[in-house]
């Protein structure tokens, strides 16, 4: 889980939106190239719980 004392870190919507997108595409390779199985599904929630953290609900004021 990201703390809010880690956001600092995530400041930079570069770093946010990188960090996203390593996990987008880490998920396409499971679902499409390795077939993954359970692993496919760790691979959404962890994209799914990035995007949710880092750009929906990201605070304004950081």
């Amino acid at each position: 889980m990201i703390k809010d004392s880690d956001l600092e870190f995530f400041k930079s919507p570069l770093r946010r939106y990188l960090t996203v997108g390593f996990c987008f595409g880490w998920t396409l390779l499971e679902w499409f190239v390795w077939n993954g199985g359970i692993w496919s599904v760790v691979a959404t929630a962890l994209f799914a719980y990035t995007l949710w953290r880092l750009i929906i609900t990201f605070p304004k004021q950081l």
